[in-house]
């Protein structure tokens, strides 16, 4: 009986009557209260409409009942990224690639979240990679990553400026913190994880150890880690 509901709801869906479509599905999750189909397409609708908390909730729910669901993850990222919610988009995407490591749409979503994060170089990396894949996003692909090389260039100048101000600049302890954090923050961005994590060492041998610097290089030992670990998976 669902079928009826979900085949009407589908064609509207298609016609992008959105708001008649999510009265069909609801009408299908009404009968068959753990309809994949429905959920997923109620969390599209409201995707659509711009409803993002709504669809949010949908492709949670469906990741109940499905937590393999690689489309889930996704769409939930579109909405968190559409939200503002960067990390929570990563997080989300990424999981997704996990399941579906060659998804050229995946990866092009994650290039822009992690471009939305500062995250240039892990951006740029998978641009490049969609480049290679030669879909019809290598278009979309090529722009994203010449626009991500330019902000690269824009960090390398940053750090050299910051590199001078810092080696020969009369500073006092407050302002040499302030650039060691602004030198690391750069770093983070074109994957200078390493040596973002000496600036933040820095900071921390002249501040106290509650500053914000001993979070934020505990978070490059992670991410840092995280690589390691991968890089070991794939040579296995």
């Amino acid at each position: 009986m669902d079928l009826y509901y979900l085949e009407k709801g589908n064609m509207l869906y298609q016609e992008k009557h959105y708001t008649k479509a999510i009265e069909e599905y609801e009408q299908a999750l009404k009968i068959n209260p753990t309809s994949a189909e429905a959920i997923f397409k109620l969390g599209l609708c409201y995707l659509s409409e711009g409803v993002y908390q709504i669809a949010i909730a949908y492709f949670s729910r469906l990741l109940e009942l499905v937590p393999n669901s690689a489309s889930a993850l996704y769409n939930r990222s579109i909405a968190n990224l559409s939200l503002l919610f960067f990390h929570k988009a990563l997080e989300d995407v990424e999981a997704a690639l996990d399941l579906q490591p060659k998804n050229p749409q995946m990866l092009l979503h994650r290039a822009i979240v992690n471009y939305a994060l500062k995250n240039y170089a892990a951006a740029c990396d998978d641009y490049y990679y969609i480049m290679q894949l030669k879909t019809n996003l290598t278009l979309a692909a090529i722009q994203g990553y010449e626009a991500t090389r330019r902000k690269i260039q824009e960090c390398e100048q940053s750090i050299k400026l910051c590199n001078k101000i810092l080696r020969h600049a009369p500073l006092n302890n407050d302002e040499k913190v302030e650039f060691l954090i602004r030198r690391a923050q750069l770093k983070t961005c074109i994957g200078l994880y390493g040596e973002a994590i000496q600036d933040y060492d820095s900071a921390l041998q002249i501040t106290p150890p509650f500053f914000d610097a001993d979070n934020k290089r505990l978070m490059l030992h992670n991410k840092l880690k995280a690589q390691i670990e991968k890089l070991q998976a794939q040579e296995r």
